[in-house]
């Protein structure tokens, strides 16, 4: 979806639009690195990555071009350029990643378009046209959230977590089944399907986490929600739970008896009511679950006394499920309680509001930019080397094409490490697969449509880009071309 908008733009839009986006491929790939998997508060998150990122690079770029001249602008200055300009943005750790990549993306195609074109570079008219098209892929993200309906972050986090809180319930009754297991045969069976849904779990907190910034961008109303960190505390639990049932020497354990399994049916049904409220997040206070009261203990009170070592596993095994029927962790939301709907904890709010601000704040403030360590500066110097390389490369071998050895480099940069045969490898599968669909499909087009192409024309937009508007990523492609190069047959 907004890979067509992009193209639509760009084809169909009014000339004095279309002259500004002088470099719609970089729209694609501003576009699809937005809206990978994305909901609609990562869209609107990256599309302040991308504010940011261009206010940064296109100052001391036109800064640049203005004191040396685009005429002076070689193969050479043009990748000492790009590295000195990407040190200079990969080095602050307040910057985000994806406001590097698209940053790191800008710089290539601000030089590599001066070293090509030489005199005929504007100062300022070619950063605005590299602006403008980075402007439009995010623009086309934020359209293509919001269609046919938008995908919101509140609302998967809000399905995840229900899906978490049963994985947890389905894990502590096998727990509770294996504990009170009369071989250890099956213990080891029931254990063997929990670890297997402890993984899941694990996954389901994982996507909770990584959806926290976009339920900040979307304003939703959070409060005291704080999903990740919540769950986690329970993930802690029954992990303890989980380790405590496999430290268990031999089955079945002589100090359950019929009162303790009594008591563990208790609890287990207990913590179920307060998991039942946790899937839609009502408040701790609405739980119709008795509390225990502090000193008291429904399960440990029998056995209070001394304890064996071959015990000592199943008592921490009943500890950690007092502590789930004490200590639940659960947050409020006024979706789930009628008597909570019209009450607004103010202070929570203004909290919450004045945090995000101070987040936007600390993006833009040098104050708060932290000194690099050692782990940043390796980065910055890494990622200027390569980009600065390829760029040079790019230059030398095809000039024409010079933007694309520097802009894949620039648009899949990671900070952490990567298996650089199995990237590269999905690099090459990408380019081959583009280039590979792209001239059957370029010389079926015209026959299906009843038009014919000229060969000597190419799929330029105005002159800025390769003949083929081919954004080759992994597992991704697409093209574009230009209407003056079909001519009606």
């Amino acid at each position: 979806m907004a890979c067509s908008v992009v193209g639509c733009t760009t084809l169909y839009g009014p000339a004095k639009l279309s002259h500004f986006l002088a470099y719609p491929a970089f729209s694609y790939v501003t576009a699809i690195l937005i809206v990978s998997d994305a909901t609609l508060g990562d869209t609107l998150r990256g599309c302040w990555h991308t504010l940011y990122a261009t206010v940064q690079v296109m100052i001391p770029c036109i800064l640049s071009l203005h004191l040396i001249g685009p005429a002076r602008f070689g193969s050479g200055l043009a990748a000492v350029a790009v590295a000195i300009t990407t040190f200079m943005v990969a080095l602050p750790e307040s910057t985000p990643l994806m406001a590097k990549r698209i940053a790191f993306g800008q710089t290539v195609i601000v030089y590599v378009g001066a070293a090509i074109h030489g005199p005929e570079t504007g100062v300022v008219t070619h950063p605005i046209h590299v602006a403008s098209s980075t402007a439009l892929g995010a623009l086309a993200s934020v359209l293509a959230m919001l269609l046919p309906y938008p995908r919101l972050a509140c609302c998967k986090v809000r399905k995840t977590r229900r899906l978490y809180v049963e994985n947890v319930s389905e894990r502590l009754n096998i727990y509770v089944e294996a504990l009170t297991a009369q071989n250890k045969q099956a213990a080891t069976d029931l254990l063997s399907r929990a670890k297997f849904l402890s993984v899941t779990g694990g996954k389901h907190l994982q996507t909770i986490k990584d959806n926290r910034g976009g339920m900040v961008c979307e304003k939703s109303q959070i409060r005291k929600l704080d999903p990740g960190e919540n769950l986690q505390d329970i993930e802690i639990l029954m992990k303890g739970v989980e380790i405590a049932v496999d430290s268990c020497p031999s089955f079945p354990l002589r100090m359950i008896d019929e009162g303790i399994k009594q008591a563990l049916l208790d609890v287990k049904g207990k913590i179920g009511l307060k998991l039942q409220n946790a899937k839609c997040l009502a408040p701790f206070d609405a739980t119709t679950a008795p509390e225990v009261k502090a000193g008291e203990s429904y399960i440990l009170a029998p056995k209070i006394g001394g304890a064996t070592q071959a015990e000592l596993p199943a008592f921490f095994f009943l500890y950690c499920l007092e502590l789930l029927l004490r200590e639940f962790p659960v947050a409020r939301n006024p979706e789930c309680s009628s008597e909570n709907t019209n009450k607004t904890d103010t202070s929570d709010v203004t909290s919450t509001r004045d945090e995000e601000k101070a987040n936007l704040r600390e993006t833009w403030s040098f104050s708060a930019v932290k000194l690099p360590n050692m782990e940043r500066w390796t980065f910055a110097i890494k990622s200027s080397l390569s980009l600065g390389f390829a760029v040079l490369l790019g230059l030398i071998f095809n000039r024409e094409n010079g933007y694309w050895s520097g802009l894949i480099i620039a648009t899949s940069v990671v900070t952490e490490r990567q298996a650089t045969f199995t990237v590269t490898n999905a690099r090459g599968q990408g380019t081959a697969i583009g280039i590979g669909l792209r001239d059957p499909v370029l010389l079926h087009f015209p026959k299906t449509c009843g038009l014919t192409v000229s060969p000597s024309s190419s799929l330029d937009h105005f002159h800025q880009f390769s003949k083929a508007q081919q954004d080759v990523w992994p597992g991704r492609w697409d093209f574009s071309c230009d209407r003056s190069v079909i001519n009606p047959g």
